[in-house]
């Protein structure tokens, strides 16, 4: 009959949703790399909302960077120029402050100042927080150009994306960070073995010395300076060719 036709109907959609959302958690877990994690989530987002198009930003300060964008069916990429928003107000600012999906759609959409966002110029508006404990990393917004076009449901699939992607965002900021400081202490380990291996004079040793501290730096300019009973001398420079440069740096 109708009514179980319609309960069949519903639990294969049950089925579809609990297969999608075990994919997206599987890929989010996937990797620990920031860029894979993102270019993931937006895929994830654009899979569960079935919006017209979305971004994802991140929060730096005072502002939310926009990282990634999709329309359609697209795959999800970055965009050309960066794009910031104030987080002072409209719905990214009370998103943050709800930390909370905030869902706006026609007159509301205008009183939460939707067009604080990439994907703000259409008739429905959603946007969840991505939350790591106390922290707020940034946001994804989808938008529709269909009014009310987002249920309930779309509001409690993304905020369980959402979830997971800022638990992998923060581990594989960490995860980063970690392997930076790794590679910062084998890179100082390869300069003692390299620097006590020389058998130069002194002047070659200093000269190297700059060499490896402007590189592990990333450091535009440096120089050398011994200090001596008289005054500071400089004996070796990178970067400064002239030594008016060499004035104005010491």
């Amino acid at each position: 009959n109708v009514t179980d036709a319609t309960d069949s109907l519903q639990d294969t959609r049950d089925v579809a949703w609990s297969e999608a959302l075990r994919n997206a958690a599987k890929a989010l877990t996937h990797d620990l790399e920031v860029e894979a994690v993102l270019d993931r989530l937006a895929g994830a987002v654009r899979t569960m909302a079935r919006s017209d198009e979305g971004a994802v930003l991140l929060i730096d300060g005072d502002k939310a960077h926009v990282v990634r964008t999709y329309r359609g069916m697209e795959p999800a990429v970055s965009p050309r120029e960066t794009r910031s928003y104030h987080l002072g107000d409209g719905i990214l600012a009370q998103t943050a402050a709800e930390r909370r999906p905030v869902l706006a759609s026609g007159a509301q959409r205008q009183q939460t100042q939707a067009s604080s966002t990439d994907v703000a110029n259409r008739r429905s508006l959603l946007t969840v927080p991505l939350c790591a404990g106390d922290a707020i990393l940034g946001f994804v917004a989808v938008a529709s150009r269909r009014p009310d076009a987002f249920s309930s449901r779309n509001v409690r699939e993304l905020e369980i994306i959402a979830s997971l992607a800022a638990a992998a965002l923060q581990n594989a900021r960490l995860f980063e960070s970690l392997r930076r400081e790794r590679d910062r202490l084998m890179a100082l380990a390869s300069i003692d073995q390299q620097i006590l291996a020389m058998s130069d004079s002194p002047q070659t040793v200093i000269r190297a010395m700059l060499g490896h501290a402007v590189r592990l730096l990333e450091a535009p300019k440096g120089l050398s300076i011994l200090l001596s009973d008289d005054a500071p001398k400089v004996v070796h420079t990178y970067g400064l060719n002239h030594d008016a440069s060499v004035k104005a740096l010491v």
